[in-house]
Parts: structure tokens; sequence; C-alpha cells
């Protein structure tokens, strides 16, 4: 170690230091009075320490000296007051002598009043059974209600009697003979002690009803009750005691909470009637036990834990048991889903008690919790919906094939006279009920989109079966061999399209718009009705299209007799033929205007008219009438022209012509052309069907040409040869129409005439 510098060796180190530099002698003044200012600081604080330090000396000396004087006089008391100990040595024998006395007077007198009760027992019991068992009505009302706590006091004072002379009978040498007869004699004590306990514990097992009839006479039972517990405690255990009596009281309590749910919830098997009484009572009860019970109860019954756990506990039971029982219903399921958030709420708004944390067993919370009942409401409504939709397609199209001898009900009609089915709107109520349920605070988004999946299934389905029962019903009465047809079924054939333009373009959209309000921020980018609508929008309108073709083929069945007498040689002489045809299409049009939607109308209308051109072409290559000279000829084709044109007036009526109307009118005119021109002027006419009719051919171009009467079939055909065939660069085969629906495709003809072997234009010029 080094040795520790002196004072005088730090003090020259530091000089040395602070003449390191030259320049420092310049600043020796200075360096002087700056070490001047230390010193005086430094001695400054020595005196300040030295003299607070003598100070507390000074303190403490004196302290010693009051301790040593307080001794002194403590010491002097002391053997004053053991002289005086010692001066009261007779003074404590006397009072020992003066205590036994005053136990052995004590003793005698309650001897004395021992014997007056043992000597008016009988009397006794007989006052006392009119207060334990009270006078009551003819309804079971009690007429006055005595002094209890008097009469238990006076049942008290006599049990304690006879517990009193059996005790001291028990070193008797004849004890067992003397505590019968004690036993005998006090019987009817322990009879009226039995009946007040059995009214007290009938009393007070219901305290909600008690503290509202009479909160009085609670606290008296109360008080009987913590009377007997401290008779328990300090009387030596006997037959008779302890008595037990506040944990019967408690047995007697709980078996009263559990009576009294079974009998407000045990028979009912419905879960919104179960909710419905639990709100009308539980929540009453706690409330009661909590604010008119827990300040009348003593604080170590600990009545408010007792009636929240009691109730909660028996709640849990009832709700796991309604929970697994196997006739619960999909939507009692949500309602017990719903129920318990806000049961929770109600709990620690209006009770202040956290369930969660006051309670081990949470509602719902046993056998996968809320997610597996949210699992088993996807599975039961899979198969209701299921269930739902076959019986709703049932109920639909029963009347489509089923024929009664009753007139038939009509389809309802709304407000601007169109055919409607309830269908479509039950169906779409029953998916809107569903979102509803998706969208209620507290599900997962895994159960939204398991819900709104089934939702779209069920959406899906409905269409899938009714284009079933459609195409059904199409092929069962419009087949090669119909079936009889229902009355009204045109009128089921309408209310059926517009139920699919109503799904469509109302209800459809009308769930897409809810599901995008109420989606939450996760399922933004699901889309998750995007493609299940688009197919169900798809295959609706194949419905509304194979519900036009169902009426339009009930409509030509209806006037099939009458367009087989066109174009016939009785058909020139008279127009009853045609006439049937208007009176029988007029009636249908204005079928379809007054009741059919009007995005319908007009591919109705279309296909109607389709079909009667086809009836006309049909007929005018089927050669019905045989034409004998121009005139015939001419005749012919102008009636045949006047009536399509009347026709198309007919159900064009009130409807924007389309050019597929018009294109097909020109069928017809086109026809009267070929008819009417030239044998020698076939190209521009041929030219001009094809240009318009691309589906055409050139067998449809030869069987008009042979209704001809100047041209036979040699003539037709090497007419064909000369003029299309070598000249027209055309191709003779049908191409497809890129102008719509087809219509000489539709038209059956003869393709026995070869012309594919002809030479095309030019070739046969050099030949």
């Amino acid at each position: 170690m080094r040795p520790e510098k002196t004072p005088k060796q730090v003090a020259v180190e530091a000089v040395a230091d602070m003449l390191k530099w030259p320049e420092n002698l310049e600043k020796l003044d200075q360096l002087r009075q700056r070490t001047r200012n230390k010193m005086d600081a430094v001695h400054t604080r020595l005196k300040t320490t030295v003299q607070s330090q003598l100070d507390d000396v000074k303190q403490g000396i004196t302290r010693l000296q009051q301790a040593r004087t307080n001794i002194g006089d403590v010491k002097g008391n002391l053997t004053s007051v053991t002289d005086e100990y010692n001066a009261c040595q007779g003074l404590r024998e006397y009072t020992e002598k003066t205590r036994a006395l005053s136990q052995q007077r004590d003793e005698l007198r309650h001897v004395l009043e021992q014997i007056d009760r043992i000597f008016t027992v009988p009397e006794e019991v007989v006052s006392l059974r009119s207060e334990v068992i009270p006078e009551t009505t003819e309804s079971g009302e009690i007429v006055s209600h005595p002094n209890l706590l008097a009469t238990h006091h006076r049942i008290a004072q006599l049990e304690e009697c006879r517990d009193s002379m059996l005790r001291m009978m028990q070193k008797h040498a004849s004890a067992t003979s003397i505590q019968k007869t004690i036993l005998t004699y006090f019987e009817k004590v322990h009879v009226l002690a039995e009946q007040l306990s059995m009214r007290l514990l009938s009393e007070l097992s219901e305290p909600l009803e008690l503290v509202a009839e009479s909160p009085t006479r609670l606290v008296t039972w109360l008080r009987i009750i913590e009377k007997e517990e401290r008779n328990d405690l300090h009387a030596p255990p006997s037959q008779f005691r302890p008595k037990h009596l506040r944990n019967k009281f408690l047995d007697k309590w709980e078996m009263a909470v559990e009576l009294r749910f079974d009998t407000q919830l045990g028979t009912l098997r419905s879960v919104d009637n179960f909710l419905k009484r639990v709100d009308s009572f539980y929540f009453s009860d706690l409330k009661t036990a909590l604010t008119e019970l827990e300040g009348r109860f003593p604080p170590h019954y600990e009545i408010k834990s007792k009636y929240l756990e009691q109730y909660h506990t028996r709640l849990f039971a009832m709700v796991e048991q309604l929970k697994e029982s196997h006739d619960i219903d999909p939507s009692e399921i949500m309602s017990l889903l719903r129920w318990v958030p806000k049961y929770k709420t109600r709990m620690e708004q209006e009770l202040g008690v956290d369930v969660t944390q006051r309670f081990p067993d949470q509602l719902l919370s046993r056998s996968g919790g809320e997610s597996a009942m949210r699992a088993q409401y996807i599975d039961m409504l899979r198969k209701k919906l299921e269930s739902w939709c076959n019986n709703l397609i049932a109920t639909e199209v029963e009347p489509w094939f089923v024929i009664t001898e009753d007139d038939p009900t009509p389809p309802n009609t709304n407000l601007e006279g169109l055919f409607y089915s309830d269908a479509p709107k039950i169906l779409f109520q029953m998916i809107d009920q569903q979102i509803d349920v998706a969208f209620s605070p507290g599900n997962p988004v895994s159960f939204v989109q398991a819900l709104l999946d089934e939702c779209m299934k069920t959406l899906e389905r409905f269409v899938t079966d009714y284009a079933k029962s459609v195409q059904q019903c199409r092929d069962l009465y419009v087949g090669p061999t119909p079936s009889e047809r229902p009355e009204l079924l045109v009128e089921y054939m309408m209310t059926c399209g517009n139920n699919t333009i109503q799904i469509r373009e109302y209800f459809i959209p009308q769930l897409r718009e809810k599901v995008d309000e109420l989606q939450p921020a996760e399922l933004v980018h699901y889309r998750m009705l995007e493609r299940p609508c688009a197919r169900a929008a798809r295959v609706l309108s194949d419905i509304a299209s194979a519900c036009n073709d169902v009426v339009v083929d009930i409509f030509m069945s209806d006037v099939q007799k009458h367009c087989d007498a066109l174009l016939t040689a009785k058909w020139l002489r008279s127009k009853i033929a045609v006439k049937t045809i208007v009176a029988t299409l007029t009636d249908y049009v204005t079928d379809f205007k007054d009741h059919l939607q009007r995005s319908l109308l007009s591919p109705l209308l279309h296909m109607c008219w389709v079909r009667l051109l086809l009836e006309y072409v049909k007929g005018f290559i089927a050669k019905r009438f045989a034409l004998k000279n121009k005139e015939d000829r001419e005749e012919y084709v102008e009636r045949l022209k006047t009536e399509v044109d009347e026709l198309y007036e007919l159900i064009m009526e009130d409807l924007e012509s389309d050019e597929r109307s018009l294109r097909l009118q020109s069928a017809i005119h086109s026809i009267v052309h070929i008819t009417l021109s030239k044998p020698s002027m076939l190209l521009p006419e041929w030219k001009s069907l094809r240009s318009n009719f691309p589906d055409a051919t050139i067998h449809h171009f030869e069987a008009i040409l042979l209704v001809r009467e100047d041209m036979g079939a040699k003539e037709v055909k090497k007419a064909i040869n000369e003029q299309i065939i070598k000249k027209s660069s055309d191709n003779i085969e049908p191409r497809s129409n890129t102008m719509g629906t087809p219509f000489f495709a539709l038209v059956p003809v003869s393709t026995a005439t070869d012309y594919s072997t002809a030479a095309p234009s030019g070739k046969g010029d050099k030949k």
C-alpha cells in the first residue's frame, strides 16, 4: 500500500500544478484569493458542524438526567403499590367469600325460578299453543301475529329448565327412570318447540315474499335463529341440542329456490317463453334480495352471494337442459345466443354483478360453447330450409298438375292487375330473416359466411326446382301425347313468369343491397352473393322463357285445328278459320296485356307471331290449295299477305314494333314476291330472301316455287340451276342466323333434289 500523503505534500502538489505554466504567475493574486475563499468556506462548515454536535451532546445529557429522575419516581411508586397490595390481602379473601356466596344465591334463585316453571308447565303449554299455532281465516290468512320473540323466549326457558333437570339427574342413582319422567313431563314443550321451528322454516323459506309482506316478522325469525345458534354454542350437547336451525333454514331456502325455478320454468319447452319468464322474475327477485334482504340478514349469512350463486346455478342448469333438448328449434338457438349477452349486461347494469368474473360456470359454455351452438344452428337450418323450400315449391305447383271438379281459383292480382303468388315473398322473407340473424351483434365472420351461403343455396334450390317443375309441366301438357291440362294452366304459367321477374328485378337486388349495408368490413371484398345471384338470375330468365313457351304452345294447341285449315280452298271461300284464330289471339293478348309483366309481354307476343307465321309458311309450302292460273295465284298470295298484316297489327297493338317482328313479317312478303315474280327473275328474289333470312336454303326456295301453277318440278329445278346455282356465287347451304331467332330453319322441306353437283358460275360458260 502507498503511504498516505501529508497535508503539506498535498498542498505542494496543488501549488505546483497551479504554477505549471509561466502565464499562471500573472494570475498569482487571483489564485491566492481563490485559495483564501476556499479556506474560509471550509472553516465555516467546520464551525457549523462542531456547533451542531455540541448541541446534540448537550440535549442528550439533559435527557439522561431527566430519565434518571423519572426512574427514581417510578421506583418509589412501585414501593408504595407493593405496600398497599400487601395491606389488601384480607380484603381479597373477603371478596372471594362474597363471590362464592353470590354464586350460591344466584343458583338458589335460579332453582326457585325453575321450580316455579316446573309447576306451571301445563298452563304455559296451553298458553303458548295458541301463539305457536295462530288462528287463521278460511282463506288461510293469520288473524293476528303474537310477539314471536316473547313466545320463543318462554319456550326457551322451559327447554332450559328441562335440560337443567336432565343434567342434574345424570349423577342420580336412578337417573334413567327419573329422566324418562322428566321427558314425559316436558314432552309437550318439545312439541311446541318443534312446531315453532317448523313455522319459522315455512315462513322464512320464502324471504322475498316475507319481506314484502312483513319485514318485521322476517327480522324476528332471524333473531330467533341467532338466539338458537347461541344456545347451541353454549349448551352442552344433548338429544335436543344442537338444533342447527340456521343450516336447516338454508337447506329449506335452497329447496324453495329450486321449487320456484321449477314452478316458473320447469313446464316451459319453448325457449322464447322460457326467456320471457326468466326476465319476468329473475332480475326482480335478485333486486329485492340485494336491496331488501341484505340489510336485514346478519352479515355472516352472505345472503347476497347466496342468492346470486343459487339463482345463477339453477339458471345455468336449466339453460343447459334446454339447449340439449332434441326438439329445440333453430330460431330458439339464436334466441339463446342473443339473450346471454343481454343477461350479462343487465346483471352488470342493474345489479352491479360481473357474471364473467363472479361465476365459474358461464351460460352456454359446455359442449363446445356458442360456436358449437352456431354450428348446430347451421345444420338444423339447412334441413329446415330444404324442407320449407320443398313444401313451398310443392304448394306453388300443385294446381299445375291437379284437375278438380270444382271451379279452380285464379291467381292473385296486385294493384296493377298482374298475376302473382306468395311463394317468392315467403321465400325471401325466410332469407331476409336469416340475413338479420347472420348480422346480429356478436356473430363471428365465419358464422355470417356460412349462414349467407345457406341462404344462397336455398335461393338456387328454389329456382332450380321451379325450373324443373315448369319443364315437367311442358313435357306433360305440350308433348306428342299431351295430357289433359288444368283449366287455368295459362294463368299459372303467367304467374310463374311474373314471379321470376319479381325475384330477379326486385327481391335479389333488395337482398344484395341489404347485405352490402349490413356486412362488416371484413366481408366487403367477399362478394358472397355475386355469383349465386348471377346464377339464379340466369335460371330465372330461362324459367320465364320456358313459361312463355308453355303459354304459346297452349295457345297454338287451341288454334291448331284452325291453323290446319289455313291456305285451303275453304279458307279462300270463308274467313271462319282466321276469325277464330283472331278471336282466340285477341282473348290471349288481352290477358297478356292485363296480367303479364311488361318485360315478358314483348317476347311472348313475338313467339306467338313467329308460330303463326310458321303455320302460314308451312301451309303455303304444303300446297293445300292447287292454283289453276295466274289470277288464282295473285288472289291467293294477296289474301295471305293481307291476313298476315292484320295479324301483325293485332299482335303489335300498343307495343313498339321491333326489327325482329318487322323482319319476320317480310318473310311473307318475300314469299309473295317469289310467287308473283317472273320465272326469269328468280336470282334477285333469292338474294333478297337470303339476305333477310340466312337460314333459308335453296330447298325452301324450291318449295315456294313449286306452289306456282306455271312451273313444274323440272322447270323449277332447271330455273334454279341456271339462274341461281350457275350464276350466284352465294353459297346455297344455310348460314348461321346472325339476326336472332331462326325462322326458315323451323320449316321442314324436302331435300330430295340434289343441287350440290351443279357447276358454279364461270366454269359452265367455258364448257
